[in-house]
């Protein structure tokens, strides 16, 4: 898979990453890898205010080499996604020297070995969809409410149970990986049709809006029409020692 944007260091350029990156996180797939690392030194310098979307993710990336940089290995090892790519493209970024193929990785691997057991501070995001239900009949109140409902446990055969099982820390649990908005808004489209806004905030490295997206269509098929994302932002971390001083009877 490949990109093609202008002179990255033109405002061209970067209006064209800030559009790519208003609904992801990461270059490709769900994790950092060999393309963001290319990627961020074709761009530079950090992108200015006005690109939020592309501040965000350089500075993100830039976090993240920073962490390398601090524990010797890397935070995070995740694969670069589907399969096929150039060899470029399924290098891990961060990870170590193995020569594991992609093909080779179960779905509990997309934490890496320098994670178990260890506490680090979880990155979050805050993500607003955008849902187009099929008609005038779909009661936006209750598909709200459906969608509300909708928890990482069991999803994709247990992928997202694995991942926070291997995560091995307590503020990783079904409950603060994905979070619900406790409201939402309907906005008016066209001729009495209305869209439905919702909001959650996700751990970054758990679940991604792609992820959100397929399961809202696999599970509504006759009621959604349409899912976009339509904001993608850094929500706080959850840190351990602000963790630690809620729960002060927690033993490590």
């Amino acid at each position: 898979m490949s990109l093609s944007f202008a002179d990255l260091t033109s405002d061209k350029g970067l209006k064209q990453l800030d559009a790519y990156f208003v609904a992801r996180a990461y270059t490709f797939g769900v994790g950092p890898t060999a393309a963001d690392e290319a990627l961020i030194k074709l761009v530079g310098k950090c992108p200015p205010a006005k690109f939020p979307n592309a501040m965000r993710w350089f500075k993100h990336i830039k976090a993240l080499q920073g962490s390398k940089a601090k524990f010797g290995k890397s935070i995070l090892s995740v694969a670069t996604g589907a399969g096929g790519g150039d060899d470029s493209d399924s290098d891990d970024m961060f990870g170590s020297d193995d020569d594991d193929s992609d093909d080779d990785m179960d779905l509990g691997s997309l934490v890496s070995e320098a994670t178990l057991g260890k506490w680090i501070d979880v990155n979050r995001s805050q993500i607003v969809f955008e849902v187009k239900p099929m008609g005038l009949e779909v009661d936006l109140d209750e598909l709200a409410g459906k969608i509300c409902e909708i928890t990482v446990a069991g999803q994709s055969e247990g992928r997202f149970d694995a991942i926070i099982e291997k995560w091995g820390s307590p503020m990783v649990t079904e409950d603060t990986a994905l979070i619900w908005g406790e409201g939402y808004e309907k906005v008016p489209v066209a001729f009495g049709l209305f869209k439905l806004m919702v909001s959650c905030i996700v751990c970054d490295e758990v679940i991604g809006s792609d992820d959100l997206i397929e399961i809202m269509t696999e599970k509504f098929p006759e009621e959604i029409s349409s899912i976009e994302c339509h904001a993608m932002n850094k929500a706080s971390q959850f840190k351990k020692k602000a963790f630690l001083k809620a729960n002060p009877d927690y033993e490590e």
